[in-house]
């Protein structure tokens, strides 16, 4: 993440500690574990990825964009799990709106289990074309604001959760205020 030339040695030190700070690498109880900078080390690449999600809601706020809303798919067929763990991977859920035959040219037919997973979802996608609020099983997806990040997180089950990414948001835009780089979309400013 620090490949801009520009950076000495001791501003990269500094970068990192400030990094490290934030995210809290190294330390509580915690740091002793074997696994502690592996857990850090992924906490804050998808930290990248979320702080991408924040930095474009905040735009598109700016924007007047007044109708934003934001789900979660966290859903892995059983028979997929021994090959990519219970995270979905990026565009997992095509699957579940494209439909599963696709996937399935084995033979293995569409479980209980998938179709529900698959209704769920469906049903968001539907009722917000509809011009509806985002809603499952009547249960509706509440807006973003500005203080506030609601999700559906989809699975077998709809729930409802909330985040918020904007200190995140905030850290890499005065990291890259103070250094004159976007250190998440790699150029200079």
């Amino acid at each position: 993440m620090l490949v801009n030339p520009k950076f000495n040695s001791t501003t990269k030190e500094t970068i990192i500690d400030r990094i490290f700070d934030f995210y809290q690498v190294g330390v509580g109880a915690n740091a002793t574990d074997p696994n502690h900078y592996f857990y850090k080390y992924t906490e804050i690449f998808s930290i990248i990825v979320k702080t991408a999600i924040g930095t474009e809601i905040e735009a598109k706020s700016d924007l007047g964009w007044q109708d934003q809303y934001m789900y979660v798919f966290n859903y892995v067929r059983p028979q997929d799990r021994n090959l990519i763990g219970n995270s979905p991977g990026h565009g997992y859920e095509l699957l579940y709106l494209c439909g599963l035959n696709i996937y399935t040219t084995n033979g293995n037919s569409n479980t209980t289990e998938d179709n529900l997973v698959q209704s769920n979802l469906a049903q968001i996608f539907v009722s917000f074309i509809k011009g509806q609020n985002p809603s499952t099983n009547g249960l509706s997806i509440p807006k973003i604001t500005a203080n506030s990040i609601p999700y559906a997180l989809v699975s077998t089950d709809v729930t409802i959760g909330t985040t918020n990414i904007k200190p995140v948001v905030d850290f890499w835009k005065q990291l890259a205020a103070d250094y004159q780089f976007d250190f998440l979309q790699q150029i200079i400013l």
